[in-house]
Formats: C-alpha cells, structure tokens, sequence
C-alpha cells in the first residue's frame, strides 16, 4: 500500500492523518510493592518527535501494549513488532523479565510483570508530572505475547477481569500454572493467532484449548495457513533452533508470516484500543490467509457496510470517489487495513470528491448527529 498522499475535497480543507511517527525509547525499572525485591524492568518504545533514546514524545495521547517475550528469547528479537506498531500511534512496553533458561522461568511471575507494568505505566502517565510519560498514555491497554509470554499474558489477564481492553495472543502456549485453566477468568477483548504448521505448541494443544476456554465476550482466533511458531519474531537463535528439531515445514516465509500478523492485528487494536470502525478487522477475517473462529459482534456501523441507506451516496470510478449526503457531519475515509486517509466535515446537497486515489477497497464512515453510517466500495 502507497504512503498516504494529499487529498482535497471541494468544499473541505481536510488534514491528511497518516500516523508515522519517529521511534523514541526509554528504559524503566518499576519497583512492585506486592513483590519485595521484585523490579520489572520494562523497555518503553514510544512515538516521538526524532528517533533516539529519551526523545521527544510525539504530540498527543497513546494506548500502551504490554509485551511478553518467548521463552528464552530477548526483546530485540520482537524489533519488527515495535516498528511496526509504534510509528503507526501506539507505546510497546517490552517487558524484560523471566528471559533465562536456568533457573527456569515463572509463568505466574511473568504474567504478573505484564500486569504491573500497564497498570504501574498507566499510573504514571496519571500522576506524575516530573516525567516525560505523564499524559502520553490514552487509558488505554492491551497485552500482547509470543509463545510463554501469550500463556503468560493471559495468567496476566485473568488476575483482574476486564483489565487491559484487550489481549493479542502469538501463538500463546500452555504454561505452568496453565493458561488453559486461567483463561475462563479472561473477559478482555482476545484476538488468539495460530501457526497452522506450528510445532513447538501444536494448535490442537495450545491456542485451541486457550481459545476455546476463554470467558471472553468477544474472542477471534486466527490461523495462519502454512504458519509456524517464530515466524512472527525475527531470527533467534533460541526459538529457531528448537523449532527446526521440532521437524517444522512451514509454506510461508517468516516475511509473510509476520504482514499477515500486522494485517490483522492492527486493525484490531485500532478497534478495541483507538475506537475505530470494526468493519476493516472484519474484512480481513475473510482474507483467505487465515482459517478463522470467531465469537464477536462488529458493532454499531458494520452491518450498513452492507445495508447502507440512499442518503449517504457514494460513487467510486478510476482513481476517484465521489460522496453526497444529506446532512451535514463528518467523514472518514479508512483503507482495507483501517488506516486513515482523510477526514473532514461534509455538508448536504453537494458532491464532494476525493481524487489520486489507487484501486482497492476502501471505507467511508459517515458519522452525523442522528447515526453513523458506513459504506464499503472498491475503486477499481
């Protein structure tokens, strides 16, 4: 997909908002009253002004993502999910804890940390002025983990119901105490992501048992054709190797494994996190890269991706889209994977006209004092 480009509307100046902000990093070691000596030490990726350690913080306000790591494996290893995830509006707190071998790692200590850490983050963003994360976090949380820290994010979950927003499981394993038992505490928002040729943790044993345990309201699981187990992380020595001796065949390249991760991830998140429209998640989960199970409503607005009403018009041709409406109120127009493009006012009885725009599907939400209305139309 191109770089998002200025558009102009007839009767609207309207402010492009292609999230791609610098990558700035910060270190924290987070003292936990309820575990004397325990120091979660957290490295912090963030939105900001330039690139670099202790930069400027970005204007505005964020949701923050809770990392769990896999076993063994260092946060380096995950580099790809925070530059993906931070220039596009949200804080990654990698979590640096429980990484060794020997002794062997607590799954319950983990899933502690990753608790902790949101709510001791969030509390800062609160309270304290003196530091550069006071007001930069938008109340807004999720887990997200690989592996030991997927089993660990949902231990995590399930020791205060309902906190974070949500939780994005990679490929998440059974643990010990077992996040399969845990799960039916978890009542937060679950997107679960499965490696279909995963051979490390077997689907059939892992994430399907977790899955299926959930006490979530709104879960997803997603599987991920020809799939493995580190695919999603970049190369590590540590996961690679014990997934080659697992007598792995994957059909995608570790490339592909991880956009597909990204594809329905972020809208996802965008979703449960920023309050954006739930159509563009649920459109890629009919994207024939996965094989999905999923208990979630869309929520208001999706349905009129279907049923639309006559007074809120829109018309695609060749690199163009026109939209008239009857009322006046705003308009968002979002790509397949729910990234803003444009937004602005529009005001009834005229044609307005978004141009230089390339083929594929796009949607329009259109929200006015009396409804929200959204419409899904392909360019060609």
């Amino acid at each position: 997909m191109p770089i998002a480009i200025l558009l102009l509307f007839l009767v609207s100046s309207l402010i492009v908002k292609g999230q791609n902000y610098f990558i700035g990093a910060a270190s924290y070691s987070l003292p936990d009253p309820d575990r004397p000596g325990r120091n979660v030490q957290v490295k912090l990726y963030y939105p900001a002004q330039i690139s670099g350690n202790n930069a400027p913080w970005a204007v505005g306000s964020f949701p923050l993502v809770s990392f769990g790591h896999g076993f063994a494996m260092a946060n380096t290893a995950y580099q790809n999910i925070w530059e993906y995830f931070v220039p596009r509006g949200y804080v990654m707190a990698m979590v640096d804890m429980e990484n060794g071998i020997f002794p062997a790692p607590s799954h319950s200590d983990f899933g502690r940390d990753l608790l902790f850490a949101a709510r001791r983050l969030l509390e800062i963003a609160n309270q304290d002025a003196s530091d550069p994360l006071f007001g930069k976090l938008n109340g807004k949380a999720a887990f997200m983990g690989h592996s030991m820290g997927g089993g660990s994010s949902v231990l995590g979950a399930a020791l205060e119901p309902g906190f974070p927003d949500a939780v994005v499981g990679l490929s998440p394993a059974e643990t010990n105490p077992s996040s399969i038992s845990a799960a039916s505490g978890v009542i937060s928002a679950f997107l679960m992501l499965a490696g279909e040729k995963d051979m490390v943790t077997p689907p059939a044993s892992h994430q399907l048992p977790i899955f299926n345990a959930l006490g979530s309201t709104c879960k997803v699981y997603a599987e991920i054709k020809g799939g493995v187990h580190c695919f999603y992380a970049l190369p590590d020595l540590a996961c690679d190797f014990g997934e080659t001796t697992s007598g792995f065949q994957p059909e995608i390249d570790r490339a592909q494994q991880q956009q597909a991760t990204y594809d329905i991830v972020w809208p996802f998140l965008e979703w449960k996190l920023k309050g954006a429209p739930s159509a563009p998640f649920f459109y890629v989960l009919g994207d024939n890269r996965f094989n999905v199970i999923h208990g979630c409503e869309p929520g208001v607005g999706f349905l009129e991706t279907i049923f639309a009403s006559e007074d809120f018009f829109v018309q695609p041709l060749p690199g163009q889209l026109q939209v008239k409406v009857s009322e006046s109120g705003h308009l968002t127009l979002y790509d397949r994977m729910g990234r803003v493009w444009q937004e602005g006012t529009l005001f009834p009885g005229q044609v307005h006209t978004f141009t230089g725009l390339p083929a594929g599907l796009f949607f329009c939400l259109f929200q006015s004092p009396e409804k929200l209305r959204v419409r899904k139309v392909l360019l060609p």
